[in-house]
């Protein structure tokens, strides 16, 4: 058994409350894709804007596993470099990966490392 903490400090309690309310109705789901996989979110009310969640893997492929759709479903904000726009297209000079998947609707609440939802086309 591997297991994993994650500590994450919020601007304000009602941001780790959200991150939190959705790792507990959205990640079940996620976790369905790995067996054995387990979470817990620990709460201490001396300080309500930091989110810390115990992660449990049955072996190194799962943790691997877990650790990709993380990678997947969280944003990530980068700093880019823009030339010429036209037409509703931005050209990116700089600062993202020919990889990297870019946020083109509903980014203007987008906080860094917000759960997001991927939607293929």
């Amino acid at each position: 058994m591997l297991i994993k903490i994650f500590v994450r400090t919020f601007p304000s309690t009602e941001d780790c409350e959200l991150f939190e309310s959705i790792l507990e109705t959205r990640w079940p789901k996620l976790l369905q894709q790995v067996k054995g996989v387990r979470f817990r979110a620990i709460k201490n009310s001396k300080t309500p804007n930091v989110s810390v969640v115990l992660w449990e893997f049955p072996d190194l492929d799962s943790m691997k596993k877990i650790e990709k759709l993380i990678e997947e479903n969280i944003a990530k904000l980068k700093e880019v470099n823009l030339g010429i726009s036209s037409k509703g297209m931005i050209q990116v000079l700089s600062g993202i990966d020919s990889d990297d998947r870019v946020v083109t609707l509903g980014h203007e609440k987008l906080k860094d490392g917000s759960k997001i939802k991927i939607i293929e086309n």
